[in-house]
């Protein structure tokens, strides 16, 4: 899990800027007046083709995981480095075995004929970490119902690059809820 702290801003009072550490060269970096709360500067995010390819494949992955399949999902999912998963219910479980053990289980409540499409907000990846951020928007198919419901999550993907392939080491995944708005956010 990325760790972020703040650190002050010399030339601008009352600033700070918020830090990932290991942060993605290149990525979107704001420095933010505090009591203005505007940014002042933001930074454009880098990104390789091989992580642009790759989120294709995730999209693919995420299709057959709606479906039941959690194969396609166990392998992109890394199996050398520390990993999480904030499930959409609230689970936190945290250890790459652990994880795909959970993938696999809540894959089984899914059944066949489920759709499912990631709507990418906004993704940034260097040669080693990249991540993603948006929605994914389903019609699910779930065993022993009938019908389909329909989901919408936010979502957050974090990868790394193990033995040289992108792999899921974090998902954050939880429910969109309409609110009415009331002129505050």
């Amino acid at each position: 899990m990325a760790t972020f702290f703040r650190q002050p801003v010399p030339h601008l009072s009352n600033s700070w800027v918020a830090i990932a550490a290991g942060t993605i060269e290149g990525s979107w970096g704001f420095i933010i007046d505090l009591q203005a709360r505007t940014t002042v500067h933001k930074k454009r995010c880098s990104m390789t083709d091989d992580f642009k390819t790759f989120i294709e494949k995730r999209k693919v992955v995420a299709q057959a995981y709606v479906n039941g399949d959690a194969g396609p999902l166990a392998k992109i999912a890394v199996k050398n480095f520390a990993a999480t998963f904030f499930g959409p219910m609230g689970a936190v479980v945290e250890g790459a075995r652990e994880v795909l053990g959970r993938y696999e289980l809540d894959a089984l409540s899914f059944d066949a004929g489920s759709e499912s499409d990631l709507e990418i907000v906004h993704m940034c990846a260097n040669g080693e970490i990249g991540y993603w951020a948006g929605f994914q928007n389903a019609r699910l198919r779930m065993k022993g119902r009938a019908g389909t419901i329909p989901m919408r999550l936010r979502v957050t993907e974090i990868f790394r690059k193990e033995e040289g392939e992108w792999r899921l080491i974090h998902r954050h995944a939880d429910p969109l809820f309409e609110t009415k708005s009331h002129g505050t956010s």
